[in-house]
C-alpha cells in the first residue's frame, strides 16, 4: 500500500498536467453519472386552451361588467380602462370604455380582466382574455376556454340532458378529438372553432352538471387515426341507418387531408336510431322553387349548377360503402347535366339567398331519393345531418342498452385508437 501511495506522489510531482487532466476526467464522469441517475419527473402536457368564436360579423359588441380591464388596440401597449367597453365596427373599429373614447383598431382588440371577475360575456362573468377581430367592416368576438370546459359546454349544446351518461362520455371523447384536430388545423388563424354547428354547438353561459362529469371522467382522452394523429371525429344527429364516408362529402386534401382517415370512411355498421324524429322523412316542394335555389347556390359558389334550367331528374351516381349517396347527377329539362356531391346538393336545395326556406321544407340530410309528380319534387330521405362518425341517437339508445362509450366509439370510428394526451 505504501509503495502504491509513493508511486502516486512521484507521478504528481513529475507530471502535474497529466494529473489535472485525469482528475478533470474523473470529475466529469461522476457528474454525468449523477445526472443520468438523478430521479426525474416526466413533464405532462398541460390542458390546452381553445379559442372559440362566439360572435361573428357584428356591427357592435358590448363587454359589460364593473371595475377595470386592460385593453390593447392592435400592437399598441395595453392601457387600463373602466368597464363597460363598447366596440363599433367600421373601416376602423371605434372603442369606447365607460362612455369615454379610447381609440381605434384595424386588426384586433384584446381585453383582459386579469384576476378580477369583472368582465361579462353574454350571461357569464369572465376573468380571462377575450379578443375582438376586426374584418370586412364587422367584428368577431373570440374567447379562450380550457379544453375541458369547452367539451362540457359542447355536450350541453349537443345532447339532451335526459340521455344516458355513457352517451355523454362517448360524445365527450369525440368532441375533444374534433377540437384537438381543429386546433392543429387552425394554428395560423385567430380562432380555432365556431360556437355553432359550423363546428360544434357550444353553450357559453355554463354547462350541465352531467356534461361536466362526462368531461371529467374522460379527461384528456381523444380518438386517433391510423397514423396516431388526432381524429377529426365528426358526428351528427341521426345516421338513418346508413353512415356516410368523409372523403365523399368533404375535400381530402391540404389541411383537410384528415378526411381520408380510415376511421372516417368505414364500412356499413349496425344502428339504433329508429326512434329519432327524422329517422325517415318526406318533403314535397315545387320543382321550379328547388331549381331556382340550386341555380342561386351554383352562382354563389361558382358551380356548374348555375347553368341549369328547371330540374327534371336527380339520380345517385356514387355511393358510400353503406349505400348512402356520395354523388348525384342532376339533369334539367334541356338535358344539361352536372354532378354534385350529396351534401352540396342538400345545401343547394336548402339555399336561402334572398328567400329564407320554411323549416318544414328543409332537406335534413344528404341521404335521399327524388321523384317527380308533375310540377312537384318529392324528396324521401333518412336521418338528420351528414352521417359521418358518431350518431347521437344511436349512441343514446346503445347507452340505454348497456354499451360503454369505448364500445360505441369503436363502431362509429372503426380502427381508431383512444389515447390520453394530458392528465
Amino acid at each position: 500500500m505504501r509503495r502504491w501511495w509513493n508511486s502516486i506522489r512521484r507521478w504528481c510531482a513529475d507530471d502535474p498536467p497529466s494529473v489535472v487532466a485525469w482528475a478533470l476526467a474523473v470529475a466529469l464522469s461522476v457528474l454525468w453519472l449523477g445526472i443520468a441517475l438523478w430521479p426525474r419527473t416526466e413533464a405532462s402536457p398541460v390542458e390546452p386552451m381553445v379559442r372559440v368564436r362566439v360572435q361573428r360579423a357584428q356591427a357592435t359588441v358590448t363587454l359589460g361588467g364593473a371595475g377595470q380591464a386592460a385593453i390593447r388596440l392592435d400592437d399598441h401597449p395595453p392601457v387600463r380602462v373602466s368597464l363597460p367597453i363598447e366596440v363599433t365596427a367600421g373601416e376602423r373599429a371605434f372603442v369606447r370604455a365607460d362612455r369615454v373614447d379610447v381609440g381605434t383598431a384595424v386588426v384586433m382588440i384584446e381585453v383582459d380582466a386579469g384576476d378580477g371577475p369583472t368582465l361579462r360575456v353574454f350571461d357569464r362573468t369572465w376573468n380571462g382574455r377575450v379578443r375582438l377581430l376586426v374584418r370586412d367592416g364587422a367584428i368577431d368576438l373570440v374567447i379562450e376556454e380550457p379544453l375541458e370546459r369547452y367539451v362540457a359546454g359542447v355536450l350541453s349544446g349537443e345532447l339532451f340532458s335526459a340521455w344516458p351518461m355513457e352517451c355523454f362520455r362517448a360524445q365527450a371523447i369525440a368532441s375533444r378529438s374534433y377540437a384537438a384536430q381543429q386546433m392543429l388545423r387552425a394554428a395560423e388563424r385567430a380562432y380555432d372553432v365556431d360556437v355553432d354547428e359550423r363546428d360544434q354547438v357550444f353553450v357559453v353561459s355554463g354547462p350541465l352538471e352531467k356534461a361536466v362529469e362526462a368531461a371529467r371522467s374522460t379527461r384528456g382522452l381523444i380518438l386517433t387515426d391510423e397514423h396516431g394523429q388526432p381524429l377529426r371525429a365528426y358526428f351528427s344527429s341521426t345516421c338513418g341507418g346508413r353512415p356516410a364516408s368523409a372523403r365523399q362529402i368533404w375535400p381530402a386534401r391540404g389541411s383537410l387531408i384528415c378526411n381520408d382517415a380510415e376511421p372516417l370512411n368505414g364500412p356499413a355498421r349496425a344502428h339504433a336510431c329508429q326512434g329519432a324524429p327524422l329517422y325517415r322523412w318526406e318533403r314535397r316542394r315545387g320543382a321550379n322553387e328547388v331549381s331556382a335555389r340550386v341555380r342561386a347556390w351554383g352562382e354563389a359558389v361558382g358551380h356548374a349548377a348555375r347553368r341549369l334550367g328547371r330540374v327534371a331528374q336527380i339520380e345517385v351516381v356514387e355511393q358510400a360503402p353503406s349505400g348512402r349517396p356520395g354523388w348525384f347527377e342532376v339533369a334539367d329539362v334541356e338535358q344539361r347535366r352536372v354532378r354534385i356531391k350529396a351534401d352540396d346538393l342538400r345545401v343547394a336545395m336548402n339555399y336561402a339567398g334572398s328567400r329564407p326556406l320554411e323549416r318544414g321544407l328543409v332537406i335534413p340530410s344528404n341521404d335521399f331519393e327524388v321523384a317527380f309528380e308533375r310540377d312537384v319534387m318529392v324528396v324521401r330521405g333518412r336521418g338528420h345531418g351528414h352521417g359521418v362518425g358518431l350518431c347521437q341517437y344511436c349512441a343514446a339508445e346503445w347507452a340505454r342498452q348497456g354499451f360503454r362509450a369505448e364500445q360505441m366509439l369503436s363502431a362509429f370510428y372503426p380502427g381508431a385508437g383512444i389515447e390520453r394526451v394530458y392528465e
